[in-house]
């Protein structure tokens, strides 16, 4: 875990920004393993990208608090994304995103390129992104937070 920290708190260190628009990316679909790129992402409503890891504690509380409260939530799509390997993944979602599994705007992703750190710049996990439907960013959240903030930045 410590090896994947680094990088992000390096990243941070440097004084980078988050990208003002959604740079091109290639991460992998957790059910079927199919190539998604930011031409997949919707182009309708708010665009939600999570940087989170499946071991830490506070990705997991905010997963299910997203779960608990997803009926709140207008108009956004949601992808949840990370290096960790798959089935630590699907151990993650089924444990702790239950309530998102089959919903038509959820998707879970996994980076197998390690892309996701050098074009997104996240200084912590959970890291939250909400784009516009133009891919123009809104708001970066990074750290725990409540989910009503949450709720009241993605539908602002």
């Amino acid at each position: 875990m410590m090896v994947v920290l680094l990088p992000i708190f390096y990243l941070k260190a440097q004084g980078r920004t988050q990208p003002v628009e959604i740079p091109a990316f290639t991460f992998f679909k957790l059910g079927d393993n199919s190539l998604f790129t930011q031409q997949d992402l919707s182009s309708k409503g708010k665009i939600v990208l999570i940087f989170f890891d499946p071991g830490c504690g506070h990705c997991q509380e905010e997963v299910e608090a997203i779960g608990d409260n997803v009926d709140k939530f207008k108009d956004a799509s949601f992808y949840f994304i990370t290096m960790q390997d798959k089935p630590l993944i699907q151990e993650f979602v089924d444990k702790y995103g239950k309530k998102l599994k089959g919903r038509s705007n959820v998707t879970f992703l996994h980076d197998g390129k390690y892309e996701f750190i050098t074009k997104f710049n996240p200084s912590e996990y959970p890291s939250l992104y909400v784009y516009s439907a133009n891919k123009r960013l809104l708001k970066y959240l990074h750290g725990p937070k409540n989910v009503n903030t949450i709720v009241a930045v993605v539908n602002q």
